[in-house]
């Protein structure tokens, strides 16, 4: 079984020790603040220059990309650096080790508006190499292969990367691939921590995954992600789309989630899972002749899924690793609201073409501030609080919302 993760446990204390830059101590922190306002300014240029409101050149492609190898790249490597520390008790990149790849990230960023395209395909390639590398550092001496899904699929979104700089006329082919890897880490990692948060908070231990369930969604993923990396017949497609939307249903389902609705920072993660089954439902839909079913099936996942989760679990693991009460503020609330606002905007916006580009507007607006507020909100305890847990049991006290 893969380790569920739980709270900070105060290891790592070594490379902690004399650390002048607290930005710099812990991956999810600068990551974390990079991801969150790289996903409110990229999305509020692309939104305003798609409305001819900026006079600056946009692309859908760019766009597509950096949602894809800018904002969620940069959550995903951030959790994944802060939670092998936990799984192993081995420190990972902190210092200038992680001030390097976040100059890397920055680089890739910054030459995919300014160009030329070996710059961004080199500082793409670069980051995820290094991340994978690192997390293989610490992973691969616990001897769990299981694990080793995480810099695999790094590797995996590093190469659709370089491809898609590299060769922008392929671009469709690597965002299908980019967005199936990504959808791999989001099943396995919710599947870890949802549950398992859910089960300690609510004290419920009947609360657990279906072994057979869980191989299923994530075969059922993979399969997803081959049937597009491979160009194979679409109406496989439909039917991994069709099973995969039954299979997580009964996963949540085994998860209780209308016991939830009293602790926001839980009915968060489930809000946000539901969104895993709307992207099944597309996907099949989009094959059997839904009209805009493709682009309502990309941005479940990524507005709706992938936002949603990665929101929710930024302000989880920002909290529970400064030290703070994991406990949702009113503007957490407000924030995630936003952000599940813009995801149904974003969804639903193919059905009213006549409203298309105003609803798009919309859901940028409320992605922006969703993203925005965190930034603004979190700031102070990522890049200058250094308070942080005593060592933490394996499981958290359960805690009502105020």
């Amino acid at each position: 079984m893969l380790e569920q993760i739980s709270e900070p446990t105060g290891i790592g204390s070594r490379a902690q020790a004399g650390r002048h830059v607290v930005l710099l101590d812990l991956g999810m922190r600068p990551f974390y603040l990079l991801a969150a306002i790289w996903a409110a300014l990229s999305v509020l240029a692309w939104g305003f220059g798609m409305a001819g409101w900026l006079p600056i050149p946009v692309a859908m492609t760019w766009h597509g990309h950096e949602m894809i190898f800018g904002f969620t790249a940069a959550v995903i490597v951030g959790f994944l650096l802060t939670a092998a520390r936990n799984w192993t008790g081995r420190d990972t990149a902190s210092g200038l080790r992680l001030g390097l790849l976040c100059a890397l990230w920055i680089v890739a960023r910054l030459s995919a508006v300014t160009g030329p395209g070996w710059l961004a395909a080199a500082a793409n390639g670069l980051f995820f190499l290094a991340s994978a590398l690192e997390l293989a550092r610490v992973l691969v001496p616990e001897k769990k292969p299981k694990n080793l899904l995480f810099p695999a699929v790094l590797l995996v979104l590093g190469m659709a990367s370089v491809t898609w700089n590299l060769d922008p006329a392929r671009s469709h082919a690597m965002a299908r691939v980019g967005l199936g890897a990504v959808a791999v880490i989001v099943i396995v990692m919710s599947g870890r921590v949802i549950p398992g948060f859910t089960r300690a908070n609510l004290q419920r231990p009947e609360i657990r995954n279906s072994v057979w369930i869980e191989g299923a969604l994530l075969s059922t993923a993979l399969a997803m992600l081959a049937i597009d990396a491979l160009l194979l017949d679409p109406r496989f497609a439909a039917v991994a789309g069709i099973l995969g939307a039954a299979l997580a249903v009964a996963r949540s389902l085994r998860w209780k989630p209308w016991a939830t609705r009293g602790i926001a920072l839980l009915w968060m993660l489930h809000a946000a899972h539901a969104w895993l089954i709307v992207w099944f439902a597309l996907r099949a839909g989009a094959v059997l002749g839904l009209a805009g079913g493709e682009s309502m099936a990309l941005h479940a996942l990524t507005v709706g899924l992938v936002g949603g989760l990665c929101l929710a679990m930024m302000m989880r693991t920002a909290r529970g690793h400064s030290g703070r009460a994991v406990i949702a503020s009113r503007w957490d609330v407000a924030a995630f609201v936003a952000l599940m606002l813009a995801a149904l905007t974003r969804v639903l916006a193919p059905l009213m073409p006549t409203q298309y580009l105003t609803l798009m507007m919309i859901s940028s607006a409320f992605w922006a501030l969703a993203f925005g507020s965190f930034a603004v909100l979190y700031m102070p305890m990522l890049a200058f609080d250094s308070r942080r847990h005593r060592r933490a049991p394996a499981t958290e006290r359960p805690t009502r919302e105020a």
